[in-house]
């Protein structure tokens, strides 16, 4: 597609090491990827935590979700892991340090992708919910016409050539295989 080593690309996920590892295949030679984990599989992770913490629907939980969310984007990843761990019980076998424990785990695993508040600074996305929303109106709809008969190539086909003229790279793409051919 053209793309230069000085362009800067964002993949979001929602940490599971096998997207990252498909992505790094793809964009192996762009030196400026931003590893972004998704905020919303972020927060059910808080929120799985808060409902063990304090209970399933309890006011409680909903304000300790909430404020817990509030300061991973504010404090950004490392800060927030390192705020959670000097608020951790001492409690070895207690319910809510192995809550607290599995979404520290979590959260340190993909500690060099939580840089919210930055990216909310720089206009850029923290979710991915644009990306869905485009596979599910662009590409969705386009899939469940009536009679559709898609093999699965075509439709991968399709669907990229959908995502080019969507995100504005139609033109780019193009000409770059027309330049790949005079060369």
């Amino acid at each position: 597609m053209g793309l230069s080593d000085a362009q800067r690309l964002s993949v979001l996920g929602d940490g599971a090491r096998w997207i990252w590892d498909e992505a790094a295949k793809r964009f192996k030679l762009i030196q400026k990827v931003d590893w972004v984990v998704d905020v919303f599989h972020v927060s059910e992770h808080i929120a799985g935590c808060a409902r063990e913490l304090f209970g399933v629907g309890t006011p409680q939980a909903k304000q300790w979700r909430t404020s817990r969310l509030q300061e991973l984007i504010e404090m950004e990843g490392p800060k927030f892991i390192e705020s959670l761990q000097a608020h951790r019980p001492a409690a070895a076998d207690d319910k809510s340090t192995k809550a607290l424990d599995a979404l520290i785990g979590y959260l340190q695993t993909n500690r060099d992708s939580l840089w919210y508040r930055t990216r909310l600074a720089e206009g850029l996305p923290i979710g991915s919910g644009m990306v869905e929303g485009t596979c599910k109106n662009m590409i969705g709809k386009r899939l469940k016409l009536n009679n559709p008969r898609w093999r699965v190539r075509r439709a991968e086909h399709m669907a990229a050539l959908r995502c080019l003229h969507y995100s504005g790279l139609w033109e780019t793409y193009w000409e770059s295989k027309r330049l790949s051919k005079v060369a």
